[in-house]
């Protein structure tokens, strides 16, 4: 089991505005593991933000995340019936952001614009670029599953066919 550094664990794919009745039942976000090893994740945190960051939920002693594997973090999923309450964009930046047990942020999501809240990406910007503001029961995923790329909001793209818990469909690369 490794001790893991900024990169071993990703935020994969996030759905913050659901169709649900109430807003947070239905909301999730899926962590992913791209590494050859089980990931130790006991006491990390997934913290959501609009104008701070306040939304927290810790991973109980034990949580682990194997290769490959997706966890999915929404309510059902863990003994505390977790419910996020995400963000849903619309007028300001809004984001979701893991940290490992010492504090450090792993990753960072980042979404809609413009960031008057004044958060930052996993590089410290303010500035973006940000993901977009996606429709209500749609996510936003990673356009390269499990893979980091450019560390900002260009990684993701609009998902009209979420899937959580399992590999993303892909997008077509930005256009520059």
């Amino acid at each position: 089991t490794l001790s893991a550094t900024a990169q071993d664990i990703l935020i994969n794919e996030l759905l913050y505005d659901s169709t649900e009745s109430s807003d947070g039942d239905g909301e999730w976000t899926e962590l992913c593991n791209p590494t050859s090893e089980i990931v130790d994740i006991s006491g990390w945190e997934l913290e959501s933000a609009g104008p701070s960051w306040s939304e927290r939920y810790t991973f109980a002693d034990g949580s682990t995340i194997a290769p490959g594997e997706y966890l999915v973090i929404g309510p059902g999923s863990g003994g505390d019936d977790f419910s996020p309450d995400l963000q849903n964009g619309g007028s300001n930046t809004d984001g979701v952001r893991l940290l490992d047990g010492d504090g450090v942020v792993v990753d960072t999501v980042l979404y809609d614009e413009d960031n008057t809240n004044l958060l930052r990406d996993d590089l410290g910007s303010t500035k973006g670029p940000f993901a977009p503001d996606v429709s209500a029961g749609e996510s936003l995923a990673r356009r390269s599953d499990c893979q980091e790329s450019s560390n900002d909001g260009s990684d993701f793209y609009q998902e009209s066919a979420p899937t959580p818990g399992k590999k993303n469909n892909g997008a077509p690369e930005p256009v520059e």
